[in-house]
């Protein structure tokens, strides 16, 4: 009887031990925070914004964006669109091109605006420096710009002059941009980009450039094989980033002339979104992150 005992004690401690490491590797086995049950995989809310770069305003660049902004669609991603000054002319002078940009809205993408200040190669006009200024001349000579590209620029008008043709695009509150510290317009509310794999995972945080309050959010580039700053970003790389423990939304950022280089790259990513979170109901523009976050904190 003594040993019938002992027995039947080692296989109930035996089950009772099989249980509690079985709840463990349940546990363990899924990534922790906010999981989709199909595939255990952490469910962010996530923007991806797109620049649109000054010297490749033409009817290809174009027509690339406007792929681009098909196959959002088709995954349900919600896409910022970033353009800078030649951009916006080239819209504002097409009707046809403006119905686009309203119907884009309407299906949830955002306008905004990605200025090029005099720190960068190609300047794309505005600033609110003083051209004769030592400053501006110092700001430019910082950076290597080829003499040709250089002898195209000229002054177009200060920051005021900027918001005033982003404007006609619709009502706008984010920018990308250089030079913040002294061409931050008024008006411009939110601000996002980045050129390293850690800043892909962000939360809104308050900054002051040119003396305004901005929220700003972070992103990692997704470039066709192309290194940004020495570091080539894959989408296995963005993916175990996405997955990490780290805390905070995910953010992209690309151009049109990257789409139009590789198309699938982008699919790929927008595949493993729509793994992660079917229907994409966390997808976001920046403003409506910086907006809902604002608010969840009230």
């Amino acid at each position: 009887m003594g040993f019938k005992r002992i027995k039947w004690k080692s296989i109930l401690c035996v089950f009772l031990l099989s249980v509690v490491l079985g709840c463990g590797d349940s546990s363990s086995s899924s990534v922790r925070g906010k999981t989709n049950g199909d595939n255990n995989g952490k469910i962010r809310d996530s923007f991806f914004e797109i620049h649109l770069e000054p010297l490749n305003a033409n009817k290809d660049m174009f027509n690339a964006l406007l792929e681009f902004v098909d196959l959002a669609d088709r995954y349900n991603i919600k896409l910022t669109l970033l353009f800078t000054p030649p951009w916006m002319e080239m819209i504002i002078s097409d009707g046809n091109k403006i119905d686009l940009l309203s119907q884009w809205q309407e299906n949830g993408h955002e306008v905004g605006g990605h200025h090029h200040g005099p720190s960068v190669c190609p300047w794309d006009g505005y600033t609110d420096l003083d051209v004769n200024s030592q400053e501006f001349k110092n700001r430019q000579n910082n950076v290597p710009c080829p003499e040709s590209v250089r002898g195209q620029e000229e002054y177009l008008g200060d920051m005021d002059d900027y918001i005033s043709l982003l404007s006609d695009l619709g009502q706008t509150r984010t920018l990308t941009m250089s030079d913040e510290d002294v061409d931050w317009p008024e008006g411009a509310l939110y601000s996002a980009g980045g050129r390293r794999l850690q800043k892909a995972i962000s939360e809104p945080e308050l900054v002051i450039y040119n003396g305004r309050e901005v929220y700003k959010l972070s992103s990692a580039p997704l470039k066709p094989g192309e290194t940004v700053l020495g570091e080539l970003i894959t989408v296995d790389d963005l993916e175990n980033e996405y997955l990490s423990e780290k805390e905070g939304k995910f953010g992209l950022n690309a151009h049109a002339a990257d789409y139009k280089q590789n198309p699938d790259l982008y699919k790929e990513w927008f595949e493993f979104l729509n793994k992660q979170d079917p229907g994409m109901k966390n997808a976001r523009t920046i403003s409506r992150i910086v907006e809902e976050s604002s608010k969840s904190t009230e």
